[in-house]
């Protein structure tokens, strides 16, 4: 589809910062610019477009006494020295339909920081030329003007009723945001009519189990192989990832500890990790280490470069058949009735917290970098030790009463 670049020059009105100076503080207006550039979506990209001195700030008397104070002088004086007759009104693409809008401008903006399963989510929850997705399919016509947050709103509210999972309406609740909010930055929009979107009321919150201790011993007791209680291992007490497992080379192995370099996606191939922050080392026990040299001795091949768990080809594992074949086969005799992956890592946050680990070090074995997701999300809650923790507070309530 043919676009049409919207013309150059000053983007709004800037912004005003105090600059500390020899003379005291100054209020200096900034501001950007588009200049034509086609290799860019719009036809256009943002660069510096110039600075203008308003004035000394002054504690007392004539003069600028508050930022406020220079803002409003600068809103007087600014489109003439921005080299602007008229305020830019940015409504030519604000006309445009929101479909036309991202497929233009989002992604292309977007799409080079995307991983390859960010792609697959962007077709589930957004959609493409050849089938719409959630988004699509609700407001793919719709102006972009004439996005309200009552109607977006009431389209939350409906994925609601229709028993559709906290995840799905969060991700389109996000993806409104993340778009309506990016044409506003790029001045397509005045403001990001997203912005007060909320969670529907009564939305039931996704169960998150976690993997016990006592599930997980009864797990390696169910597991036959000594390379499936390794692997099961890793998870555990590695809080690895699921692709970080069948990533892992023998060459990121040292000492008693395994650095997490890369992992490996859904579909099998090489990526970079989750995030920047999951990049690092975990700590490994002796009896994970002891195990992994004994493995070492007869995997078929331990060079620097191999997978430290490969099929017979030397290639990743594929996650999906170990799980159905080996994790689910093992849980079935153990007496677990659901195994996912992602219950190790709960599983190790819960009960390491539990046994009185600090959160700073659960949260480094994790290799979260907010440790509000290790607590919040990660820990899950233990009834029978909450209830074991009420009753040695009553205990203590009735003893001082004594």
């Amino acid at each position: 589809m043919p676009r049409k670049a919207i013309k150059s020059g000053p983007i709004g009105n800037g912004w005003i910062e105090e600059k500390r100076t020899e003379k005291g503080i100054r209020f200096v207006a900034y501001w950007q610019k588009y200049v034509p550039d086609e290799s860019k979506p719009m036809g256009r990209r943002k660069e510096y477009g110039g600075s203008h001195d308003l004035g000394a700030k002054v504690k007392h008397g004539d003069g600028l006494t508050s930022l406020s104070a220079a803002k409003k002088k600068w809103l007087t004086i600014c489109d003439p020295i921005m080299g602007r007759t008229a305020k830019e009104h940015p409504s030519e693409m604000g006309e445009k339909t929101f479909q036309w809008f991202v497929e233009n401008v989002f992604k292309p903006d977007r799409q080079p920081r995307w991983r390859e399963t960010t792609e697959e989510a962007i077709k589930y929850y957004i959609g493409d030329h050849e089938k719409p997705g959630k988004l699509y399919t609700a407001f793919g016509s719709t102006p972009l003007q004439d996005m309200t947050d009552a109607a977006m709103q009431a389209y939350l509210n409906k994925l609601a009723e229709q028993k559709f999972s906290r995840t799905v309406v969060q991700h389109c609740l996000l993806y409104l945001r993340a778009i309506l909010g990016f044409a506003t930055d790029e001045d397509v929009l005045p403001r990001n009519p997203a912005r007060k979107l909320q969670m529907p009321d009564g939305i039931k919150r996704e169960e998150r189990p976690y993997l016990s201790l006592t599930e997980y011993n009864r797990l390696l007791e169910a597991l036959e192989g000594k390379r499936d209680q390794l692997m099961v291992k890793l998870l555990y007490l590695g809080g690895l990832r699921r692709g970080e497992l069948f990533g892992v080379r023998w060459g990121d192995l040292e000492g008693s500890s395994l650095s997490v370099l890369r992992q490996i996606n859904r579909f099998g191939k090489e990526a970079n990790l989750k995030t920047q922050a999951s990049e690092g080392r975990i700590a490994l026990t002796e009896d994970v280490c002891a195990e992994l040299n004994e493995w070492r001795k007869w995997c078929g091949n331990a060079k620097p470069d191999a997978y430290i768990f490969a099929s017979r080809n030397g290639s990743p594992i594929n996650h999906t058949n170990w799980l159905n074949r080996v994790l689910k086969t093992a849980a079935t005799t153990a007496g677990i009735p659901r195994i996912t992956y992602h219950m190790f890592r709960r599983g190790l946050a819960t009960e390491a917290h539990q046994l009185g680990v600090v959160d700073r070090n659960i949260q480094s074995q994790l290799r979260h970098a907010d440790s509000n997701v290790t607590r919040k999300i990660y820990m899950r809650e233990v009834p029978a030790e909450q209830l074991k923790a009420m009753q040695l507070l009553s205990d203590a309530t009735t003893a001082g009463k004594n």
